[in-house]
């Protein structure tokens, strides 16, 4: 399970310092494509971190609440 949150967390952290290099903007399509990496990790990690919600509400009897919100 940590693998699953810490990926994303280390690929937006790689990605966020490629962006802060200044020569980035010299290459446009470079950047959008890291921008573009940024968002999936960040949708992916929202995922991640929804799973984890849902599974601490099974743990605690929630069941039904969480059933529905899947």
């Amino acid at each position: 399970m940590t693998h699953e949150l810490k990926t994303p967390i280390s690929t937006i952290g790689l990605s966020s310092e490629v962006l802060l290099n200044k020569d980035i903007t010299k290459d446009p399509e470079r950047m959008h494509r890291y921008a573009q990496i940024i968002k999936a990790e960040n949708n992916r990690l929202e995922s991640q971190v929804e799973r984890v919600l849902q599974l601490a509400k099974l743990d605690k009897g929630e069941i039904e609440e969480a059933v529905k919100k899947l």
